[in-house]
């Protein structure tokens, strides 16, 4: 898998890191400007967060159909695991 292809299947959380540079960039440069030396290096931390969490919810919406697959997999191979007697009887 190439990155083109990555970036390709993931091309909303892509946009959503970008957007989310340039606003931290921006709003950085205002805060520094504008506000004490302190709390801007504070509100340019805390938006930086922001924006990676936002990224994450972005890329978690676009694969949820993903995670639901795994998560029934996940359930599944407990239920074998415990239950070993059972594991063959759906396949037969």
């Amino acid at each position: 898998m190439s990155a083109g292809d990555v970036v390709a299947r993931n091309a909303k959380t892509v946009v959503s890191a970008i957007g989310g540079v340039i606003n931290g960039l921006a709003v950085a440069a205002v805060l520094f400007q504008y506000a004490p030396a302190g709390v801007a290096g504070y509100g340019a931390a805390v938006l930086s967060a922001l924006e990676i969490l936002r990224s994450a919810n972005v890329w978690i919406v676009k694969n949820e159909s993903a995670f639901a697959a795994a998560a029934d997999a996940c359930s599944e191979l407990v239920s074998d695991i415990e239950h070993p007697q059972l594991a063959g009887a759906g396949a037969a």
